[in-house]
């Protein structure tokens, strides 16, 4: 037997349940025909050359890598057979995108890595595999829920440009199964669920690594890096061990987004949503709810998700979690005004257990509150000076703001003045 399986004739057709071709198969001068019911085992690469394509309707499995040099789709006539890679290492490639029909990925813990851009038009099965994108985008057509499929694996992004899209057409959840070997738990997926049944494709990236030193641009037009020190003055830390790209190359409605994650990331610190707008170049805070996960435990166990809404025809694809700066001010004047009466602390809805305490210039308790409520009018509740209920004096104070048990409490003073 030849090291290389070529095809030589106009057209040949597989109609056995199953063939090998050992060491490889080069389709070089004819089509191939793997009619329903047949099968191909490659020991080896399968390479498509030019001029010719693979009518696939039964099963071709390879251990090398898939090369369309075809300079067309490589399968040809929408075949609705499947294309299993089950190997240990292996790769896409070639001068042509592929349009698989199924794409099966096997062999458990291997790596999957595209170097071209891919299209898939019915199911795309993951199962335990690692498939990275690197800078190509992954396109699932098929605009069915269940058109991507996995167990354990999970697909990997080194590159801003690499993104899996997927079709939709439903305003049922469509699940992103983004991941990397490098965090625990591996997953930090992405649900997207649009607002209507029309058409739509949305995008997703999780990128590894500060965004401050990515670089690129990514699919929605946003240019890296993306520094984590301009922002808004009510974003505190953002997330230096990942973020995600999250667009929608097409569709005109917008689409509710729940980026699942753990509460180890950033040790429960990470209350907050930042994205980067594109026009300022600065990260802003992202209208989002924090709440924890009671379903859809199948993506890598997460403990937390992150619900925002994702607005549609927008530049801006590029979300990090982080945490709130909680700002609280350095006087107020409880004077009946209406108008800065209370000691009201910026960002504390996000921080549900926090507990304050105030003291006088002597260390003497004023106030407390477990938690507070941002109704502090400078009314004295402890009974230890003055009466209890009478205003305290115009004077400087001293405050603990614990805002959780996983943060250093804030310590600070305040004026009170009532002039």
């Amino acid at each position: 037997m030849k090291s290389i399986f070529k095809i030589s004739f106009l057209v040949i057709f597989v109609q056995t349940s199953l063939c090998y071709a050992q060491g490889g198969m080069n389709v070089y001068r004819g089509n191939v025909n793997i009619v329903q019911g047949g099968g191909v085992q490659v020991l080896g690469d399968v390479e498509i050359s030019l001029n010719t394509g693979i009518e696939n309707n039964g099963d071709l499995h390879l251990t090398g890598d898939w090369v369309n040099n075809s300079q067309d789709s490589g399968l040809i006539n929408q075949g609705e057979g499947n294309v299993a890679l089950n190997g240990n290492y292996q790769e896409i490639s070639g001068d042509s995108p592929t349009y698989f029909s199924t794409l099966i990925l096997q062999t458990n813990q291997s790596v999957k890595a595209s170097q071209i851009e891919t299209y898939i038009t019915r199911f795309f099965q993951i199962n335990d595999v690692i498939y990275q994108t690197n800078q190509f985008n992954t396109h699932v057509l098929n605009p069915t829920t269940n058109a991507v499929s996995w167990s354990t694996g999970f697909i990997e992004s080194s590159q801003l440009a690499g993104n899996i899209l997927r079709s939709t057409n439903t305003d049922s959840s469509y699940f992103f199964p983004v991941g990397s070997q490098t965090i625990s738990n591996n997953l930090r997926a992405i649900e997207v669920q649009p607002s209507s049944n029309d058409s739509n494709v949305f995008a997703v990236r999780l990128g590894v690594q500060d965004a401050s030193l990515e670089v690129g641009t990514s699919l929605a037009g946003s240019i890296a890096p993306f520094d984590r020190e301009s922002k808004e003055i009510t974003i505190g830390d953002i997330n230096p061990i990942y973020y995600h790209n999250v667009s929608q190359p097409f569709g005109n409605q917008p689409a509710d987004i729940s980026l699942y994650h753990m509460s180890q990331d950033g040790n429960g610190a990470f209350t907050a949503l930042a994205g980067w707008n594109v026009s300022t170049s600065s990260w802003d805070e992202v209208s989002v709810s924090m709440n924890p996960v009671t379903s859809n435990l199948f993506l890598g166990n997460p403990d937390r998700k992150a619900d925002f809404l994702l607005s549609a025809n927008t530049n801006d694809d590029v979300y990090a979690l982080a945490s709130l700066a909680v700002t609280a001010p350095t006087g107020f004047t409880p004077n009946g005004d209406g108008i800065n009466d209370v000691f009201f602390v910026k960002g504390l809805e996000n921080f549900p257990d926090n507990e304050l305490y105030v003291y006088n210039r002597w260390g003497q308790l004023i106030y407390e509150a477990k938690p507070y409520a941002n109704d502090w009018n400078g009314i004295n509740t402890s009974g230890a000076v003055k009466i209890q209920g009478d205003e305290v004096d115009e004077d400087t104070y001293f405050y603990i703001l614990k805002l959780s048990e996983d943060m250093d409490p804030i310590k600070n003073y305040v004026d009170i003045v009532k002039d």
